[in-house]
């Protein structure tokens, strides 16, 4: 499809844009490179996250497959029937915004091409180059193991807990550093692996409802 092929061109000309720009904040000084780590939310404050009705993330994201490998500013808006997620380039140029809701999932680009889906990693898989489990990824990015489903943690040798790392549904999940925002303690950086997909997430940002 000519629409795919110029959106793919686009993320790599994206991509190159978004590490000039990352040169230039680094730079800057920016205050978030510096703040210390906040410590790992406990299990009663990470109980009280995932009953939050609703989150906005503020970051970047970096994605690599064996076929590809692309990264782009992101703003994801969870909110309790919808989730929209804004990939987009510097200085606010929109590459495509995605809309997920269970089981369904709408794609539009800047130049154009849109597409809706009941299949969410198939679209993902067509139109981005990767896919994961949305529906779970929601918890994931909160340090949260996705609720009803198997999940191994990961422990030292010794047996003992060592961080919110964990294994779950053939992804492994791992984070660094955890940050302050008003009440909440929540991922800073984190890297989700899979299925020959490698996620990274930087998180500038987070707001929370309540």
């Amino acid at each position: 499809m000519r629409s795919a092929a110029v959106f793919r061109i686009r993320r790599w000309a994206l991509s190159r844009s978004f590490i000039l720009a990352a040169l230039l904040v680094g730079l800057s000084g920016c205050s978030w490179l510096w703040q210390p780590d906040a410590v790992m939310p406990g299990g009663a404050e990470r109980e009280r996250l995932r009953a939050v009705s609703g989150w906005v993330m503020e970051g970047r994201i970096a994605v690599r497959t064996p076929e590809d490998a692309w990264s782009a500013n992101l703003e994801w808006r969870h909110g309790a029937s919808e989730d929209r997620m804004d990939l987009n380039g510097p200085f606010a140029q929109r590459a495509a915004t995605i809309r997920y809701s269970k089981n369904f999932i709408s794609f539009e680009s800047a130049d154009g091409d849109r597409a809706e889906s009941g299949d969410p990693e198939a679209l993902l898989r067509e139109r981005l180059g990767f896919a994961v489990p949305l529906e779970a990824l929601r918890h994931w990015v909160l340090a949260l193991p996705a609720p009803d489903q198997a999940f191994t943690p990961r422990r030292s040798s010794g047996g003992a807990d060592v961080s919110a790392d964990f294994d779950q549904a053939g992804w492994s999940l791992r984070y660094d550093g955890f940050m302050q925002e008003g009440q909440w303690t929540a991922p800073r950086k984190m890297v989700i692996q899979g299925r020959g997909v490698v996620l990274k997430l930087i998180v500038d940002r987070w707001r929370f409802d309540g």
